[in-house]
Formats: structure tokens, C-alpha cells, sequence
């Protein structure tokens, strides 16, 4: 359920209690407002219910397997960075090639293909591991990242959200919901009749018909930027990223930090005079402090290859 639909169930609740307040007023001499009051009791008890089966059927969903997912996904996603930064200087266009550096690649994929997508990420690494060496990639990163992937099989449970899960019944409870707002509309036009009558009936009403305010969730982004080279941390890189307004610059110890950023999937680039630019495919997930490690490289080391 979205906060906008929570919003409206919200809303629906309030409408029935401000009618059955005025149900003296209007039950013996408005058949139209009572008939109005009857339906959109009957269908906000329906909407609740069929929000429950869906909540309900939202078997084997784990939001500590979505946590892992995340966690695995971000630290094959820098690794993985970091490795293509060394075979390219090395020329290896096959291993390069062979990882992908996106965060999207593995956290938007099914479990399944997650999976398998991080073993594979973790076995080309593992595999050439003296050939990345350890400025790039040390042999406890490599421990962590396996000890990640563990983490996030071995959670039982998917984390898929409700919509796919259950897009039957998500949908059975999207269709309650627009009868209740329907319900709503009726309801603010019969109600015109009582403005001048009996208009403290009718800006109660009124008010309980608005929809409350959805809050807008923003979310911190952290990002650790250091040399491809010698790790050490690269201030003053300017991020961009889609849909904020904010560029923030790094610290003189390669922290750059987004206060206010909004849920879902987005392309973050961070530019330096002295390094060569980078684009990141990456997914905020809303409530939480999102964090990503990156590495640049020289301009120089570009125009040595």
C-alpha cells in the first residue's frame, strides 16, 4: 500500500465518523445522504478487508532478505567497479567486460538471478585476484563480499514487494479503493444542499472528505569516493543526481552527502578536473541511509593507456 493510499483509507475513515456524528440530522430527512453514508460504510469496510487479504498473502516475504539483497548488491557493485578499473589498464576487454558495475544489475533483478549474479561477480574476482591485485581489491573485501552473498541466500523468503506477489489481489484492493473515492464525489455534491442551512454539517464534512497530506519521504545518500590508484579519498568531486537539486562536493576525506533524496531508481555522476567522470546506475531505498563506495581514476592514467 502506497502512503497515498493510506492517505485515502485514512480519509474514508474519517468521512464515515463525521457523517454518523450528523446521523440525526439527516438519517429521517435525506434518503440521498443516507444512501451515500450507507455505500461508502459498506465499501471502506470492503477496501479494508481486501487490503488484508493482500497483506495477508504476502507469503514468505522478508524485508531482512531485501536488507541482504541491498547490502550484497552494493558492495559487488563497488568491487566490481574497482576490477574493471584494473583490467582495463591491463587491456583485458574479456574480464572487463565480464562484470558489471551497477548496483541495478543485481538488486532489481529477481532473488534468483541476484544470486547468481553475485556468485558470478564474486568467482571472476576471486578467480583473477593477482591480477586485480590488492590496490584495487584486497583478498578480505573478497571475504566479505562472499560472506554477503551467504548472508542474503541463506534468508529464507523472497524480497519481492506486494504488487508482485499478488498483483490479483493488489489489484482487487486498488479497484475498493477508487469505489471509495467515488463515494467521496457523491458525497461533497449532495452536501452542497446544507452550505447556508446547516453549514457547520457541511464544512465538517467537507473537511473529513479532503485527503490528508502524504508526507514525502526523503532519504540520506552517502557517498565514499577515493583514487583507483592508491585508495586515498578524493575531495571536491561535484555529484549529480537524477531528480535532486543538489551537487554536493566532496570532503577532504571523499564524503559526499545528499540530505534529501527520494526513493527509487536513479543515475548518480560525479565529476573531478583531475579524474575521469563516472555514472552510476543506483537504487535509493526510502527510510533508510543509502550508502555507495566508488573509486576514480586519473585523468593521466587514461592518456598513459
Amino acid at each position: 500500500m502506497t502512503k497515498n493510499e493510506s492517505a485515502k483509507m485514512n480519509r474514508n475513515t474519517a468521512t464515515c465518523t463525521c457523517l454518523e456524528k450528523f446521523l440525526a440530522t439527516f438519517s429521517t430527512t435525506d434518503p440521498a445522504l443516507k444512501s451515500c453514508y450507507t455505500k461508502i460504510k459498506d465499501d471502506t469496510a470492503d477496501t479494508v478487508l481486501s487490503a488484508i487479504a493482500a497483506s495477508a498473502n504476502n507469503t514468505g516475504y522478508s524485508a531482512d532478505k531485501i536488507i541482504a539483497k541491498k547490502e550484497a548488491s552494493l558492495i559487488a557493485s563497488s568491487l566490481s567497479g574497482s576490477a574493471q578499473v584494473k583490467f582495463d589498464i591491463l587491456n583485458n576487454n574479456t574480464l572487463s567486460k565480464s562484470l558489471n558495475s551497477t548496483i541495478s544489475f543485481y538488486i532489481n533483478a529477481s532473488d534468483a538471478v541476484t544470486e547468481v549474479r553475485l556468485m558470478n561477480a564474486y568467482d571472476i574476482m576471486n578467480t583473477n585476484v593477482t591480477l586485480i591485485t590488492a590496490d584495487y581489491i584486497t583478498p578480505a573485501q573478497l571475504t566479505e563480499f562472499l560472506n554477503k552473498i551467504t548472508a542474503y541466500t541463506t534468508i529464507s523468503g523472497t524480497s519481492m514487494n506486494i504488487n508482485k506477489v499478488s498483483p490479483v489481489l493488489t489489484a482487487k484492493f486498488k479497484s475498493d479503493l477508487k469505489l471509495t473515492s467515488q463515494d467521496i464525489i457523491s458525497i461533497k455534491k449532495i452536501m452542497l444542499k446544507y452550505k447556508k442551512s446547516n453549514p457547520e454539517f457541511y464544512y465538517a464534512v467537507m473537511i473529513s472528505c479532503k485527503i490528508p497530506t502524504v508526507p514525502v519521504s526523503h532519504t540520506p545518500f552517502v557517498v565514499t569516493i577515493s583514487s583507483s590508484i592508491d585508495g586515498s579519498p578524493i575531495p571536491d568531486v561535484k555529484g549529480t543526481l537524477t531528480n535532486s537539486k543538489e551537487t554536493p562536493m566532496s570532503t577532504k576525506k571523499g564524503i559526499m552527502t545528499y540530505e534529501t533524496v527520494l526513493g527509487g531508481n536513479k543515475v548518480a555522476t560525479f565529476t573531478h578536473p583531475e579524474f575521469i567522470s563516472k555514472e552510476v546506475d543506483i537504487h535509493i531505498i526510502s527510510g533508510e541511509t543509502n550508502s555507495l563506495s566508488i573509486t576514480m581514476t586519473p585523468i593521466t592514467i587514461k592518456e598513459v593507456v
